[in-house]
């Protein structure tokens, strides 16, 4: 049992590398560009920031774990990636309970940052299914040990980095919940924080954040008060050629909504000489965004040749390769990875149209590039992502339906089958039942046809009919939930996989007790305590 769980969470890589192979499960695992890591130790209050040309595989969670755990073969570690391998594999109680355990363990030895990073990593597995509410919930835990004190959380230095990365994900969340004022009460609360443990750098960061939940809050006013202030700390401290050209932009874009378009046109002029090394990779990023953002302006007031000036000068900022060189296939990918972070922008001003645009633009240069099907497909995982993690399921299925078709392109059956089984999850999510069965149905074929020259799909199968359970079961169809639980049961006990069966086995129960059939619903419930209790006296599993 523990090989089986910790074979699928060793199909997640460790270190960043630039691209998903497509004989990678993307069922089970999707990507994520590596944006941002700790204040690098020669410049304490800069963000090393996005790096685009690195990408993570695995949803952004074993990164994370590798934090935690340097050793990653250690028990601990493995006990942790099963953890979210059980998340991953829809089994979302039992891999809460494994996290839950390592929390109880470091809680119990005072080691708050374990703790922290532990809650983050487990929070940031919810939030990669779509489970917003509950990926809050481990957040705010994070962020209610930071009020313990700083002096339990390691450097300075990190702690303002790691501080204010932990109000940034739990305020996006919020703000994809459309919770504003929850969002608003996390960065209050960081930001008192921060305050106390006297880090201007982690202040500036979290303002510079909750400037955009008072802008959506309609309450524009607030919001450029708060980048004022961020401005102001970025200034005490030597600037910030990562944050700062991105609040410029912020406030530009609340001008320009309220037609004061000189105010604007300085504040993105002042985004521009914030950027203070063309060449860095994610100052090309806010480089072309702010170009970008004054050529628009120019079109709004119908200005159409200082338009096309400035949109030129974007263009050549995008196409000019960095100095050190890079491949032609290399290229394609850097400009297509810096326009999606630019969706990535908008996509956190809640504008999906704009964000739609730069994706858009994004893979019709990774459709042209030399490796088109590799980074393409990588692509539009990725963007799928964005949408789960930005509450919008349904904007994520145009592009999960299209990178379905990019596999098939590509002609490699398994991953047709993962992909497959990856849309209709999107389907679920998006509460489009039919659609999700019958793309469960396409799936479960294709997994059973790939079984000769791929090797063994018990898993993915039984996920599938587990899936496939849930969704007739939310429609009360009572018989087809029995049957489709029962094939996943049978596959579940073929793969010697028990933290599958006793989730069937207990929804088993749950349908039997629902029907007024208490007999049946009680063996059910018997043979999963039963496999509990193995599990428990057994240290293998």
């Amino acid at each position: 049992m523990l090989s089986i769980l910790v074979s699928l969470a060793l199909t997640i890589p460790l270190t960043a590398r630039l691209t998903t192979p497509l004989n990678e499960p993307a069922f089970l695992n999707q990507p994520e560009f590596l944006r941002s890591g700790n204040p690098a130790s020669s410049q304490p209050f800069q963000a090393r920031g996005r790096n685009i040309h690195k990408r993570a595989v695995s949803a952004g969670v074993a990164p994370a774990i590798a934090q935690i755990f340097p050793d990653i073969t250690s028990l601990e570690a493995q006990r942790l990636l099963q953890a979210d391998s059980l998340i991953r594999l829809g089994l979302i109680e039992d891999g809460i309970a494994l996290y839950e355990e390592e929390l109880q363990r470091f809680h119990e030895q005072g080691d708050h940052q374990e703790e922290v990073a532990t809650l983050n990593a487990l929070a940031s597995s919810l939030e990669y299914q779509g489970l917003l509410q509950r990926a809050a919930i481990y957040y705010q835990r994070a962020l209610d040990l930071y009020d313990g004190g700083a002096d339990s959380f390691g450097s300075p230095d990190n702690y303002a980095y790691e501080l204010s990365e932990l109000v940034k994900r739990l305020g996006a969340v919020y703000l994809a919940l459309e919770e504003t004022e929850q969002a608003l009460t996390a960065y209050e609360q960081g930001l008192a924080i921060a305050r106390r443990a006297l880090t201007p750098w982690g202040q500036a960061n979290i303002l510079s954040q909750m400037g955009i939940a008072y802008r959506l809050a309609e309450q524009p006013d607030q919001a450029l008060t708060a980048y004022q202030q961020a401005l102001t700390y970025y200034q005490d401290l030597g600037g910030n050629s990562y944050n700062a050209p991105l609040v410029w932009n912020r406030i530009g874009l609340i001008y320009l909504a309220q037609g004061q378009f000189e105010p604007a046109l300085t504040a993105y002029q002042q985004g521009l000489d914030a950027i203070t090394d063309p060449q860095e990779s994610f100052q090309v990023v806010n480089r072309i965004l702010t170009l970008e953002n004054i050529s628009h302006l120019y079109e709004v007031r119908g200005q159409t040749e200082q338009a096309t000036a400035y949109a030129q000068q974007a263009e050549t900022a995008l196409s000019t390769p960095p100095e050190d060189g890079v491949s032609p296939a290399g290229d394609s990918l850097r400009q297509a990875l810096i326009l999606e972070n630019v969706g990535e922008f908008y996509l956190a001003e809640r504008d999906f149209d704009r964000a739609n645009r730069y994706f858009e633009r994004a893979l019709a240069i990774a459709h042209q590039s030399l490796n088109a099907p590799y980074d393409e497909s990588s692509l539009l995982g990725s963007i799928t992502l964005h949408y789960t993690r930005a509450g919008q399921p349904g904007q994520a299925i145009p592009y999960e339906e299209r990178r379905l078709e990019v596999l098939r392109e590509a002609g490699l059956p398994v991953n047709n089958a993962e992909s497959l089984a990856g849309l209709a999850q999107a389907y679920q999510r998006a509460g489009q039942w039919e659609r999700a069965l019958a793309t469960y149905q396409q799936a479960l074929t294709t997994f059973e046809e790939s079984q000769q020259e791929f090797g063994e799909q018990t898993t993915n199968i039984a996920r599938i009919f587990q899936q496939m359970g849930q969704i007739y079961e939310t429609g009360e169809q009572f018989e087809p939930a029995l049957t489709a639980y029962q094939q996943a049961l049978a596959q579940y006990q073929k793969a010697m996989f028990p933290y599958g069966q006793i989730f069937v086995l207990e929804r088993l129960a749950n349908l039997y007790e629902r029907q007024g059939r208490g007999d049946q619903a009680q063996q059910y419930t018997q043979q999963a305590q039963t496999l509990r209790d193995e599990m428990r006296s057994n240290p293998m599993y």
